[in-house]
């Protein structure tokens, strides 16, 4: 079975036309926030622009060691404004649709050490504040995942 994480993404690299260069893994330890796991947040952002700052601000900074915004081609300012918030931003060249999106959101949390990957819409579907309450399940270890839904729990 081909390992993802432990090397051989040259071929994804590629595949995602990302236009910069993923950051080296830092393998010291470090002392993160919430039960000494490093939880990286990922905002797959298309044309994002409008909802961005919002969404990145009710982020609960308290726990998130790492931002992480994946730009899809978009048509606006995202990657302007995600580049001003200070967020780590990986572009891509062309648009690679929402799946595309998402696996390079996880292929470079997991390239920054991510021990708790969060995934948040930054078009604000779902509530950026939760972040820290579905991570902390999994991080204590209570669980292995943890999944919320806007539609369950009444939305915005």
């Amino acid at each position: 079975m081909w390992n993802l994480v432990s090397g051989g993404l040259d071929w994804f690299d590629r595949w995602c036309n990302i236009t910069e260069p993923s950051p080296k893994v830092d393998t010291q330890m470090e002392e993160y926030m919430l039960f000494a796991k490093k939880i990286v947040v990922v905002l797959p952002a298309y044309n994002a622009a409008q909802t961005l700052v919002q969404t990145v601000a009710d982020l609960p900074k308290d726990v998130v060691d790492a931002i992480v915004l994946v730009d899809d081609h978009s048509q606006d300012a995202t990657v302007e404004i995600a580049l001003r918030l200070g967020l780590q931003v990986f572009s891509h060249r062309m648009n690679k649709g929402y799946g595309g999106n998402q696996k390079t959101c996880y292929q470079e949390a997991l390239r920054l050490g991510a021990d708790v990957i969060v995934m948040v819409h930054p078009d604000y579907q779902y509530d950026p504040k939760l972040a820290g309450a579905l991570a902390s399940l999994v991080a204590c270890g209570t669980y292995d995942v943890a999944l919320a839904s806007r539609i369950i729990g009444g939305g915005l």
